[in-house]
C-alpha cells in the first residue's frame, strides 16, 4: 500500500506504523508528520535507537552533517535544538542521545517503547486469499514488554526493524557453519569495546581471530593493532573468504567517506606492522571443540589453530558500516529477519525511508565474528 499526500485529505485517520526508532524509522515519521500523515512508531527496545545505543562506543564515519534527516531538523527547530557541529563524527551513543532521543520526545505519544511487532498481515486475508488483498487495511500484531498484546489496524507499514538482531552467520553459504549455534556461547558478533576492562582483559595477550572483511572487521583490526602496541602477544588473525587485493581495504585516500577510507588504512597497517596476519580464501564451514577450545574448519579442510573462548557473550546480534558489542565484530552483510512473513511486509511513501533505505551515508555497523585464544 502507497501513502500519498492526497491519501491524507480521504479522511482515512488509520496511522502509518513505523517499525523501529532508530535513525530510518524516526526520520520516516519526520517526513509522514510533515505530509499530514499520522505516524505511530513501535520500538521493540525502551528507548529510541535501542541497536545504535549497544554500539555506542563506535565512532560513526559520517558526520553530523550527513546524518540528520532534514524533515527532522525542521520538527526539532521549535524545541530549540541545534544540530551539532556538521563537520564532526559522532559516536554511536552520541547519535543516540543528542539527535534519536530528542526526535523521538517531540514525537511524543506516537511513539511506543517496549513495544514488539510480532506479525504483519492484511486485514481478514490469511495467507491463502489473494482476493481483494491490495484493497484491505494492514493488521499489526504487537506484543508489549509488560505481556499485554494488541492488534493496530494501519494504513500502511514501515518496517524499519534493521538488522542488528540477526548478525550474519559463520558460514561461507549464507547460513550458520556447522557447530555454530552449538558454540554460541564462546562467538561474538560485535566491534569490542575496549575501554570496558573486562573486554580489554578478554583480549589482551592473546590472538583473537576476526572473520570478514566489513568496516567492522576494519573496525576491530584497528583497535586489536592500538592494543597489541601496549600488551606484548596480542594479535589478531584476520580471516578472509577472498584473497587481498587493490580493493580490499576500501578506497583509502580516495575514499568519498575520508574517515571511512582512513579506517581501512588503519587495518591495511595493522597487517603490514605484523599486529594481524590474514588467512585468506577460508570460507567457514564448521565450528568444531576440541576439549574446551573451538577450531574453524573451512569448505577445502583447512583448520585454523584452536581457540579457548569468543571475545565476549553472544548478543541479539550491526546495517551499512562498522558494528559493535562488549566484545566482538561481524561477517558480511546483515539480512533483515523480521518475524512476520516476507510477503505481507507493505511499503510506505517514497518520501519516507523505507526499512532498506537508510538515510544517505549513515552507517550501522556491518558484522564481523571474533575469538581470543
Amino acid at each position: 500500500m502507497t501513502a500519498t499526500p492526497d491519501s491524507a485529505s480521504t479522511g482515512d485517520d488509520r496511522p502509518v506504523v513505523v517499525i523501529g526508532a532508530g535513525p530510518v524509522g524516526l526520520a520516516a515519521a519526520a517526513h509522514l508528520a510533515a505530509r499530514g500523515l499520522e505516524p505511530l512508531v513501535l520500538e521493540a527496545g525502551p528507548a529510541a535507537g535501542s541497536a545504535v545505543r549497544e554500539w555506542s562506543h563506535v565512532r560513526l564515519f559520517s558526520t553530523w552533517g550527513e546524518v540528520v534527516d532534514p524533515a527532522a531538523e525542521k520538527l526539532l527547530a521549535p524545541t530549540g535544538w541545534v544540530r551539532p557541529d556538521a563537520a564532526a563524527y559522532p559516536t554511536g551513543g552520541d547519535w543516540a542521545e543528542r539527535y534519536l532521543q530528542p526526535l523521538a520526545d517531540v514525537l511524543g505519544d506516537r511513539v511506543r517503547y517496549g513495544a514488539t511487532v510480532t506479525g504483519v498481515a492484511r486485514a481478514g486475508r490469511d495467507r491463502l486469499v489473494d482476493l481483494g488483498r491490495d484493497e484491505q487495511p494492514f493488521t499489526v500484531h504487537v506484543r508489549f514488554a509488560d505481556g499485554h498484546e494488541e492488534r493496530i489496524t494501519a494504513r500502511a507499514v514501515v518496517d524499519a526493524s534493521g538488522t542488528w538482531s540477526a548478525p550474519a552467520p559463520l558460514g561461507a553459504d549464507g547460513l550458520p557453519a556447522l557447530g555454530e549455534r552449538a558454540a554460541a556461547g564462546r562467538l561474538a558478533y560485535r566491534v569490542p569495546d575496549l575501554g570496558d576492562p573486562a573486554v580489554r582483559a578478554r583480549h589482551a595477550g592473546r590472538r583473537t581471530a576476526v572473520v570478514g572483511s566489513g568496516a567492522s572487521a576494519f573496525t576491530a583490526l584497528a583497535l586489536l593493532a592500538d592494543l597489541a602496541k601496549e600488551e606484548a602477544r596480542t594479535h589478531a588473525v584476520w580471516v578472509l573468504r577472498r584473497g587481498i587485493g587493490a580493493h580490499t581495504y576500501g578506497g583509502g585516500d580516495a575514499d568519498r567517506l575520508p574517515s571511512r577510507g582512513a579506517l581501512g588504512l588503519r587495518a591495511e597497517a595493522a597487517v603490514a606492522a605484523g599486529h594481524a596476519s590474514a588467512v585468506t580464501g577460508f570460507r567457514t564451514q564448521a565450528v568444531e571443540r576440541e576439549g574446551d577450545r573451538l577450531v574453524l574448519v573451512a569448505q577445502d579442510g583447512r583448520r585454523l589453530d584452536p581457540w579457548t573462548r569468543s571475545s565476549s557473550s553472544p548478543g541479539s546480534g550491526p546495517t551499512s558500516p562498522s558494528s559493535p558489542s562488549s566484545g566482538s565484530a561481524s561477517t558480511s552483510a546483515c539480512r533483515p529477519r523480521p518475524p512476520w512473513p516476507r510477503s505481507s511486509t507493505p511499503t510506505c511513501t517514497p518520501a519516507a525511508p523505507s526499512a532498506r533505505t537508510a538515510p544517505p551515508r549513515s552507517p550501522t555497523p556491518s558484522r564481523a565474528s571474533t575469538w581470543s585464544a
